[in-house]
Protein backbone atom coordinates (compact mmCIF):
# COMPACT_ATOMS: atom_id res chain seq x y z
CA UNK A 1 0.00 0.00 0.00
CA UNK A 2 1.48 3.40 -0.99
CA UNK A 3 2.41 5.96 1.65
CA UNK A 4 -0.31 8.63 1.55
CA UNK A 5 0.90 10.69 4.50
CA UNK A 6 1.20 14.35 3.49
CA UNK A 7 4.43 16.19 2.79
CA UNK A 8 4.98 19.63 4.30
CA UNK A 9 6.46 22.43 2.21
CA UNK A 10 7.67 25.07 4.63
CA UNK A 11 7.89 28.47 2.91
CA UNK A 12 9.99 31.19 4.46
CA UNK A 13 11.80 33.93 2.52
CA UNK A 14 10.48 32.70 -0.82
CA UNK A 15 6.72 33.01 -0.97
CA UNK A 16 6.35 31.78 -4.53
CA UNK A 17 4.79 28.80 -6.25
CA UNK A 18 6.76 28.91 -9.50
CA UNK A 19 10.40 27.88 -9.51
CA UNK A 20 10.32 26.79 -5.89
CA UNK A 21 12.54 23.73 -5.37
CA UNK A 22 11.11 22.86 -1.94
CA UNK A 23 7.56 22.90 -3.28
CA UNK A 24 8.65 20.89 -6.31
CA UNK A 25 10.28 18.26 -4.08
CA UNK A 26 7.12 18.01 -1.96
CA UNK A 27 4.99 17.59 -5.08
CA UNK A 28 7.38 14.96 -6.47
CA UNK A 29 6.68 12.73 -3.48
CA UNK A 30 3.22 12.14 -4.95
CA UNK A 31 1.72 12.80 -1.53
CA UNK A 32 -0.77 15.49 -0.57
CA UNK A 33 1.18 18.70 0.09
CA UNK A 34 0.66 20.99 3.07
CA UNK A 35 1.99 24.49 2.35
CA UNK A 36 3.11 26.11 5.58
CA UNK A 37 4.34 29.55 6.59
CA UNK A 38 5.64 30.06 10.13
CA UNK A 39 6.01 33.51 11.62
CA UNK A 40 9.01 32.43 13.60
CA UNK A 41 9.74 33.55 17.11
CA UNK A 42 13.14 35.22 17.02
CA UNK A 43 15.67 32.66 18.21
CA UNK A 44 19.04 34.16 17.31
CA UNK A 45 20.77 37.31 18.49
CA UNK A 46 21.30 38.81 15.02
CA UNK A 47 17.66 38.62 13.89
CA UNK A 48 15.38 41.51 14.79
CA UNK A 49 11.62 41.84 14.90
CA UNK A 50 10.11 43.04 11.63
CA UNK A 51 9.34 46.71 11.23
CA UNK A 52 6.04 48.11 10.01
CA UNK A 53 6.90 48.09 6.30
CA UNK A 54 8.16 44.50 6.43
CA UNK A 55 5.02 43.39 8.26
CA UNK A 56 2.86 45.13 5.63
CA UNK A 57 4.81 43.47 2.80
CA UNK A 58 4.57 40.06 4.47
CA UNK A 59 0.82 40.42 5.00
CA UNK A 60 0.20 41.37 1.35
CA UNK A 61 2.54 38.61 0.12
CA UNK A 62 0.81 35.97 2.24
CA UNK A 63 -2.60 37.16 1.02
CA UNK A 64 -1.42 36.85 -2.60
CA UNK A 65 0.07 33.42 -1.94
CA UNK A 66 -3.18 32.28 -0.32
CA UNK A 67 -5.19 33.44 -3.35
CA UNK A 68 -2.81 31.57 -5.68
CA UNK A 69 -3.10 28.40 -3.61
CA UNK A 70 -6.89 28.73 -3.33
CA UNK A 71 -7.10 28.95 -7.12
CA UNK A 72 -5.27 25.60 -7.28
CA UNK A 73 -7.46 23.97 -4.64
CA UNK A 74 -4.78 24.08 -1.93
CA UNK A 75 -4.61 25.73 1.48
CA UNK A 76 -1.99 27.87 3.15
CA UNK A 77 -1.38 26.93 6.78
CA UNK A 78 -0.21 29.86 8.91
CA UNK A 79 1.42 29.35 12.31
CA UNK A 80 3.46 31.42 14.76
CA UNK A 81 6.13 30.06 17.07
CA UNK A 82 9.41 28.23 17.24
CA UNK A 83 10.00 26.39 13.96
CA UNK A 84 10.92 23.04 15.54
CA UNK A 85 7.85 23.09 17.77
CA UNK A 86 5.47 24.14 14.98
CA UNK A 87 6.87 21.69 12.43
CA UNK A 88 6.74 18.79 14.87
CA UNK A 89 3.19 19.59 15.98
CA UNK A 90 1.90 19.97 12.41
CA UNK A 91 3.61 16.76 11.31
CA UNK A 92 2.11 14.85 14.25
CA UNK A 93 -1.35 16.37 13.78
CA UNK A 94 -1.47 15.61 10.05
CA UNK A 95 0.55 12.40 9.92
CA UNK A 96 3.13 14.05 7.65
CA UNK A 97 6.52 12.39 7.57
CA UNK A 98 8.36 14.57 5.03
CA UNK A 99 9.28 18.24 5.38
CA UNK A 100 10.93 20.34 2.66
CA UNK A 101 12.19 23.92 2.66
CA UNK A 102 14.60 26.18 0.79
CA UNK A 103 17.94 26.94 2.40
CA UNK A 104 19.04 30.23 3.86
CA UNK A 105 22.68 31.25 3.64
CA UNK A 106 23.74 33.59 6.42
CA UNK A 107 25.92 31.72 8.88
CA UNK A 108 23.50 31.89 11.81
CA UNK A 109 20.62 30.85 9.52
CA UNK A 110 22.59 27.89 8.19
CA UNK A 111 23.36 26.82 11.76
CA UNK A 112 19.72 27.18 12.76
CA UNK A 113 18.55 25.23 9.69
CA UNK A 114 21.06 22.46 10.44
CA UNK A 115 19.75 22.26 14.01
CA UNK A 116 16.17 22.04 12.74
CA UNK A 117 17.06 19.39 10.17
CA UNK A 118 18.97 17.29 12.72
CA UNK A 119 16.11 17.51 15.20
CA UNK A 120 13.48 16.50 12.65
CA UNK A 121 15.58 13.60 11.37
CA UNK A 122 16.20 12.40 14.92
CA UNK A 123 12.42 12.42 15.40
CA UNK A 124 12.09 10.13 12.36
CA UNK A 125 11.00 12.64 9.73
CA UNK A 126 12.44 13.08 6.27
CA UNK A 127 13.81 16.63 6.40
CA UNK A 128 15.32 18.10 3.26
CA UNK A 129 16.49 21.59 2.46
CA UNK A 130 16.68 22.67 -1.15
CA UNK A 131 18.78 25.09 -3.16
CA UNK A 132 16.23 27.78 -3.86
CA UNK A 133 17.54 31.32 -3.88
CA UNK A 134 20.99 31.35 -5.46
CA UNK A 135 22.33 30.47 -8.88
CA UNK A 136 25.04 28.35 -7.26
CA UNK A 137 25.59 27.14 -3.71
CA UNK A 138 28.45 29.09 -2.08
CA UNK A 139 30.41 25.96 -1.20
CA UNK A 140 30.37 24.70 -4.82
CA UNK A 141 32.36 27.64 -6.19
CA UNK A 142 36.09 27.46 -5.46
CA UNK A 143 39.21 29.08 -6.86
CA UNK A 144 41.88 27.01 -8.56
CA UNK A 145 43.56 26.59 -5.16
CA UNK A 146 40.32 25.29 -3.63
CA UNK A 147 39.46 28.32 -1.52
CA UNK A 148 36.27 30.40 -1.73
CA UNK A 149 36.23 33.35 -4.14
CA UNK A 150 36.87 36.75 -2.59
CA UNK A 151 36.62 38.80 -5.79
CA UNK A 152 33.44 38.90 -7.88
CA UNK A 153 34.87 38.99 -11.44
CA UNK A 154 36.76 35.65 -11.24
CA UNK A 155 33.76 34.11 -9.48
CA UNK A 156 31.42 35.34 -12.22
CA UNK A 157 33.71 34.10 -15.02
CA UNK A 158 33.90 30.66 -13.39
CA UNK A 159 30.13 30.55 -13.04
CA UNK A 160 29.64 31.54 -16.68
CA UNK A 161 31.95 28.72 -17.81
CA UNK A 162 29.80 26.26 -15.87
CA UNK A 163 26.42 27.45 -17.11
CA UNK A 164 27.06 28.69 -20.65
Amino acid sequence: MPDTSPAICWLRNDLRLRDNPALQRAIETGKPVIVLYIREIISTDDRREMGGAAKWWLDKSLQSLKRSLDARGADLVLRTGDAITVLGALARDTGANSIFWNRRYRETEREEDARIKDHLRNEGYTAESCHGTLLAEPWTQKTGSGSPYRVFTPFWKNLQRQYM
